[in-house]
């Protein structure tokens, strides 16, 4: 196979990791606020969804994108007299501080948030009706994906 057409389909596949993997990063921003202005119900699911765009497309596409940058500077010989790219040392040491927030401090944090919101809404609420109280019912074990 020709190596310039192993650059392409490599550069594909990074470009492709990096939008599937930071794309929806971007709308986490949006998603935390709101899931604390939704109410029990709206707050949790939002929680939820957040944390299952981040173990079904964020985490794997993260995980893929040192692998298709690692082979693209191979293919195009960016190894020889690495140190002299400095975009590229520092483009990898700063993917390297981000990957290790996004893992070890992003996720755990968004998993306690939803445990909390989870906690909260498993303590019984009691409203008055007409038939008498009713305790807050949920059907599935929240935060669970």
């Amino acid at each position: 196979m020709d190596s310039s057409l192993l650059v392409v389909i490599f550069l594909v596949l990074h470009v492709l990791g990096a939008i599937a993997g930071f794309g929806p990063v971007f709308a986490f921003g949006i998603l935390g606020p709101m899931a604390g202005r939704a109410g029990p119900n709206g707050g949790a699911a939002l929680l939820e969804a957040t944390i299952a765009i981040e173990k079904r497309a964020v985490i794997p596409a993260a995980i893929a994108q040192p692998i298709t940058g690692l082979i693209l500077i191979f293919i195009t010989s960016y190894n020889v007299n690495f140190f002299s790219h400095y975009w590229l040392w520092i483009s990898i040491l700063l993917y390297a501080i981000a990957f290790y927030l996004a893992i070890f401090v992003q996720a755990p944090t968004v998993e306690r948030m939803c445990t909390s919101r989870s906690r909260d809404r498993r303590r019984p609420r009691w409203r008055p009706s007409r038939s008498g109280p009713r305790p807050w019912v949920r059907s599935r074990p929240p935060c669970s994906s």
